[in-house]
C-alpha cells in the first residue's frame, strides 16, 4: 500500500453511494483528483484496500459542500452500513465477551475500526461514571478535516443503533497535526 492509512472497498463504495444519494457527484468530482475520479469511475471490490487519498479528497469535498454536518451524516450512514454487515460477526463477539454498555464498547474500539479501515487507532479513558474520553490517531500527513467529522458520525452511530440507549459524542478536539499523523478527542456522554 502506498498510504499509511486505508479502508476497504466497501468502505469506499458506501462513500459513493452516499455523494451520489446527496446528488452532489458533479460537485465533488469538481473538487478531487483526475486519480480520484478515475477511482469513482470504477469503484474497486468490496474487500479490496483502497488507500486513503481518494477517500480523503472525497471526504474533504464534502467538508467543503456541506460542513461537518455532511461528514456526520456520512458517518452514522457509513456505520450503519458496515455494522450491519462487516463488522456484525465481531460486534456480536464482544458483546459476549465484553458486555453491551458503552465502556466495553468504546474501549475497543480498534477491534472494530481496524476491520474497514487501516492506519486508525484509538483509546478510551473513562472520566467519572458516564463520561468519557475516545482518542483517536490517524497515521499520516494530510488528514482532512471532514474525516474527524465522518468519525464523530461513527460513533454517535454506537449509541443510536448498536447500543440503542441515549449518548451523545461531543465536537472534534483537534489535539495536534503534522506531517506523521494526527490526534483528536472526543467527550462521551450517557
Amino acid at each position: 500500500m502506498e498510504s499509511p492509512r486505508a479502508a476497504l472497498g466497501s468502505f469506499f463504495r458506501s462513500l459513493l453511494s452516499f455523494v451520489e444519494r446527496k446528488q452532489l457527484g458533479a460537485q465533488v468530482r469538481a473538487l478531487v483528483s483526475p486519480e480520484t475520479q478515475r477511482q469513482m469511475d470504477h469503484p474497486p471490490f468490496v474487500f479490496r484496500w483502497v488507500p486513503s487519498p481518494a477517500i480523503d479528497e472525497i471526504e474533504a469535498a464534502l467538508q467543503k459542500l456541506g460542513g461537518p454536518a455532511l461528514c456526520h451524516e456520512f458517518g452514522l450512514e457509513l456505520s450503519r452500513a458496515l455494522g450491519s454487515s462487516v463488522v456484525q460477526p465481531v460486534l456480536r463477539a464482544a458483546f459476549f465477551l465484553f458486555g453491551e454498555t458503552p465502556e466495553a464498547v468504546f474501549g475497543h474500539l480498534d477491534r472494530f475500526f481496524s476491520l474497514p479501515t487501516r492506519g486508525i487507532t484509538f483509546s478510551w479513558r473513562s472520566v467519572v461514571a458516564g463520561k468519557g474520553v475516545v482518542e483517536a490517531r490517524f497515521v499520516g500527513p494530510n488528514v482532512p478535516e471532514g474525516a474527524y467529522h465522518v468519525l464523530q458520525g461513527s460513533l454517535q452511530w454506537i449509541f443510536d443503533e448498536l447500543l440503542k440507549r441515549p449518548g451523545t459524542v461531543g465536537p472534534v478536539n483537534i489535539v495536534h497535526v503534522d506531517e506523521n499523523g494526527s490526534q483528536v478527542t472526543f467527550e462521551v456522554s450517557y
